[in-house]
């Protein structure tokens, strides 16, 4: 008789076994490769930002500044709430677009704000003359491992987000790590200005003369984490750097180590201040966190102050979803994988642009 040959059952059962046990042994090799590829498309993204901030830069003689309020003019809003990504749109290939934004109309719906109040809870809506412009998703402006969703939080006009934040120090009032003092100036990367409601703290142009540490010592652009739709749920559960927490006022001074451990200290985050971080690249919105402070722990909680809100001081802190860390674009062009371990004393320094400190210990 003629033996038919062929799989018993067991070892059909068997070969499924082994199969299932090297793919789940696979899987995370590939997952990691695809991390290890996002990652670098990110460092990409950042170097093309490095070069349109230098490029800016030998064409005006500055860093680009962004604008943290809006005046009225005539019954309307005048020029500003304009991020620093606005006039770098021209250097990234994106001239079209920069043409198509009415610079001369206030970039939210609301301006003439009196108080601190006044700008908790801004909009921009879909029949503001920017509506398209502010829509329009640019990817180099988007981390490819962050998880990214629509949103109305910041208005109708359902803003494009963007993942990446320029430095602009520490709080007035602060006395960092080597002493001399609290600072009275911002000691950021970018300039800062209020047509509506002029600070001290703010400083409008910042030029590479300005960079006394060495473009190279000194922070320029990091990664921040958008927050995405959070519900109140989900500010428990979402990215502990998109959720805001009170410390204090802009009216108190402390040491660097004072801000952290009173921000660390308070226990539940705020929603309208956790809500519009990262939801919108075109924003000169201060809790949106175009810009970021080098005050917190890389991937930690960031924190606001009350008073802070019409001149850019919002300690939102350089956050990413690579694991172990945050991407940084120094002031030289170089990016640089800060790690979240890295030594209180070397991130302070790197935020600060003119106060003696060197950059050592980033990958």
């Amino acid at each position: 008789m003629r033996r038919i040959s062929g799989f018993t059952l067991v070892e059909l059962l068997v070969v499924i076994a082994i199969i299932g046990v090297l793919v789940a042994l696979l899987l995370p090799a590939v997952q990691s490769a695809r991390e290890s590829a996002r990652r670098v498309q990110c460092m990409n993204h950042l170097k093309q930002i490095g070069v349109a901030l230098h490029n800016y830069h030998s064409a005006h003689g500055h860093f680009p500044t962004q604008v943290t309020g809006s005046a009225e003019v005539d019954g309307g809003c005048g020029p500003g709430f304009t991020s620093w990504i606005v006039p770098l749109l021209p250097m990234m290939e994106q001239t079209a677009l920069y043409d198509s934004i009415d610079l001369e109309v206030g970039m939210m719906d609301q301006c003439g704000l009196s108080s601190s109040s006044h700008y908790s809870r801004l909009k921009i809506s879909a029949d503001h003359p920017n509506a398209a412009a502010v829509a329009t998703v640019l990817p180099t402006l988007l981390c490819p491992s962050e998880k990214v969703e629509t949103s109305a939080i910041v208005g109708t006009a359902l803003p494009a987000p963007g993942s990446y934040a320029g430095n602009v120090g520490w709080l007035t009032g602060t006395t960092g790590p080597a002493g001399g003092g609290p600072i009275t100036k911002s000691n950021g990367m970018f300039g800062l200005t209020n047509p509506m409601e002029s600070s001290p703290w703010q400083q409008e142009i910042v030029s590479a003369k300005h960079v006394t540490d060495g473009l190279s010592n000194t922070a320029a652009v990091a990664e921040r984490r958008i927050a995405n739709g959070m519900g109140p749920v989900d500010m428990i559960s979402g990215p502990k750097s998109a959720q805001s927490f009170c410390a204090g006022t802009t009216a108190e001074d402390r040491t660097i180590e004072g801000w952290a451990d009173y921000c660390g200290s308070v226990k539940t985050p705020e929603r309208w201040f956790s809500l519009p971080i990262g939801r919108s690249w075109a924003s000169g919105w201060t809790t949106i966190g175009n810009t970021y402070m080098h005050m917190l722990p890389i991937n930690a909680r960031s924190c606001h102050v009350y008073g802070g809100e019409s001149n850019g001081m919002n300690m939102i802190t350089a956050s990413s979803p690579h694991p172990g860390g945050a991407l940084v674009l120094m002031g030289d062009g170089a990016v640089k994988f800060a790690t979240e371990n890295i030594e209180d004393v070397l991130w302070w320094g790197m935020g600060s642009r003119n106060g003696g400190e060197t950059n050592e210990g980033t990958e």
